[in-house]
């Protein structure tokens, strides 16, 4: 379960060890106070290609994915739910404002019956190695 309840709360750019992620959503602000979900679809962790280090790191990748059109913004209301390709989309949740609240709880699934886990949870909950996610 993810809570954000301070303003600045976010999830970084970043991508998922689970090919898939079920999202419910159990409250959320209105899409002008933050914790929407943003993603380029179908990266295939080009961080694992070098295309993040080609653009010279993952804010003007994304910035690059906007100016073609690649980079979508969805809001998503208490009750909603949505499976994200999370190991295949740079996805965030936007920092939400002061004052807002969003409470999620995601599901990841894998694909196959063989495991194989990075160090991604512990970028996105700054788990002592002082990392920036992606």
């Amino acid at each position: 379960m993810n809570i954000f309840d301070q303003e600045g709360a976010t999830h970084g750019w970043h991508f998922d060890d689970p090919a898939l992620a079920l999202v419910i959503v159990v409250d959320a602000p209105a899409a002008s106070q933050g914790g929407v979900l943003e993603f380029v679809s179908d990266c295939v962790r080009k961080d694992q290609r070098g295309e993040l280090a080609r653009f010279g790191g993952v804010t003007p990748f994304v910035e690059a994915a906007q100016a073609d059109g690649l980079l979508r913004r969805k809001h998503h209301c208490a009750g909603d739910a949505y499976m994200l390709r999370a190991d295949r989309c740079l996805h965030r949740v936007t920092p939400v404002k002061s004052g807002a609240y969003r409470a999620i709880l995601n599901l990841a699934y894998q694909l196959g019956p063989e495991t194989r886990y990075g160090d991604t949870a512990d970028i996105l909950y700054d788990l002592g190695n002082g990392t920036e996610a992606a």
